[in-house]
């Protein structure tokens, strides 16, 4: 059902012409009706041209399958990732992710009751990425998940600050699941500190069990070092409750 702009009758217009004509005097009803006349065309332009703003779509008995169909788009749109990861790690699953290397189940637990914020550090190799994906690849049938390195992540907010048509921020923000990948593999600006703040901000006080805002961020540095080369606030962030930091281990051969 289309809510369209109101657009009165001609026999509206007619009368008050009229009345204008009767109780006003010629020169004055002249210039009136002439207002009048302009304030009609444009009115019954733009609601010749104006798109409807809402559109609510009914159900319709005759073909329900229609229905059925809108909510499955809606679905859709709401699961899955927004950008496919590497296709080797399409399979990535927490099955994968063997007792050595996360021995105190951490993983685990976290997908079983998510909150916030999980962080997986470990040294280069050991299996973070895999295991972030593998987070993803469990949640993508319920929300929308995205995944991308930090350091995609500032070149493209930067690029959005010169072409506002990529809502790459919007998306950050959104995004049930955010895997934030390799933080830390350079000293940050402060642009990069504050908008990965600005982010991860935002997912914490927004997030609710109802309506998740996820966000799991890989690094292989310490707790000491994101202090060091980041901040104190990044570093209480992905350290000190509510966040949770698993330590990812290498996979013994």
């Amino acid at each position: 059902m289309a809510v369209d702009l109101p657009v009165p009758k001609a026999s509206f217009w007619d009368t008050i012409e009229q009345m204008t004509k009767n109780h006003c005097a010629p020169e004055v009803a002249k210039e009136i009706v002439k207002d009048q006349q302009e304030r009609r065309q444009k009115i019954e332009t733009e609601a010749a041209t104006k798109t409807p703003k809402y559109v609510v779509p009914r159900y319709d008995p005759v073909h329900p399958e229609d229905t059925a169909a809108m909510a499955a788009t809606r679905r859709a749109r709401s699961q899955g990732w927004v950008e496919p990861p590497p296709a080797h790690y399409a399979n990535a699953s927490l099955a994968e992710l063997t007792r050595d290397q996360d021995p105190v189940q951490t993983v685990a637990q976290w997908v079983a009751a998510p909150t916030a914020l999980l962080g997986l550090g470990g040294i280069a190799g050991a299996g973070k990425t895999w295991a972030a994906i593998a987070v993803g690849n469990k949640f993508s049938g319920d929300v929308r998940c995205l995944m991308v390195t930090a350091r995609d992540m500032f070149q493209r907010l930067r690029a959005e600050q010169m072409d506002a048509a990529q809502p790459f921020s919007k998306i950050l923000r959104s995004a049930g699941l955010l895997i934030l990948d390799d933080l830390g593999t350079k000293p940050p600006t402060d642009y990069e500190s504050a908008e990965f703040l600005a982010v991860i901000e935002h997912r914490r006080t927004h997030h609710r069990p109802e309506q998740p805002l996820m966000t799991v961020v890989t690094t292989n540095l310490s707790s000491q070092a994101i202090n060091d080369s980041w901040s104190d606030r990044v570093q209480w962030r992905l350290f000190d409750q509510p966040a949770v930091m698993a330590r990812i281990y290498r996979r013994s051969t």
